[in-house]
């Protein structure tokens, strides 16, 4: 049975893709905030299924000698099914409030460095605030003496914590300056200043 799920995770990884890609660009009426959104989500997943080897099959983290972190040899096969929908959906919710504030701000006429600077000055707090409530709701899985759970509850703590202490907050301001000074580059015009 697990089979057949493994066999239809990249489709699903795809469909979502695919669905994020539409919606963001119907949404903010763009290609590139799109673009940018799946990138970021794509780091989010890469670096937590990584780091999920790497303390569950590598016992990069057995030296705590913490149970609900020590390594098996290999992951449960069900968690980074079960975590994927539920990492794109935290990590696009943070995205779209942070990027929506900074479009408001650029409707007001901001330049895109001032409408970073005050959108991520008001939402990242927030963002920040409601990753860490979730990190700490889901920790209380990983004392669970249930290596599914455990792992399930890893991949959540972990995908939350890197997207809003480090994506959110510093990845995606950076993305969205970069994209910007491109902008302006090929455009030669001084609009995104």
């Amino acid at each position: 049975m697990f089979h057949l799920l493994f066999r239809a995770f990249p489709m699903a990884i795809g469909v979502t893709a695919g669905f994020v890609l539409i919606w963001i660009a119907l949404a903010f009426r763009s290609v590139l905030v799109p673009l940018r959104a799946v990138f970021t989500l794509a780091i989010t997943v890469v670096y937590v299924y990584g780091f999920a080897v790497f303390t569950y099959q590598d016992g990069g983290l057995d030296w705590m000698h913490f149970f609900g972190l020590s390594g098996s040899g290999a992951l449960i096969w069900i968690a980074p099914i079960m975590s994927f929908s539920i990492v794109v959906g935290l990590g696009l919710d943070y995205d779209v409030f942070l990027i929506n504030r900074v479009s408001e701000y650029r409707k007001l006429g901001l330049n895109t460095s001032e409408a970073i600077k005050f959108g991520l000055a008001q939402t990242g707090p927030i963002i920040t605030a409601a990753g860490m409530i979730m990190a700490i709701a889901f920790a209380g899985l990983l004392f669970s003496s249930e290596r599914a759970l455990n792992q399930l509850a890893f991949y959540i703590v972990a995908a939350v914590l890197v997207d809003t202490l480090i994506v959110r907050t510093l990845l995606v301001v950076v993305l969205v300056k970069i994209r910007d000074m491109l902008i302006n580059y090929l455009l030669g015009s001084s609009y995104y200043d």
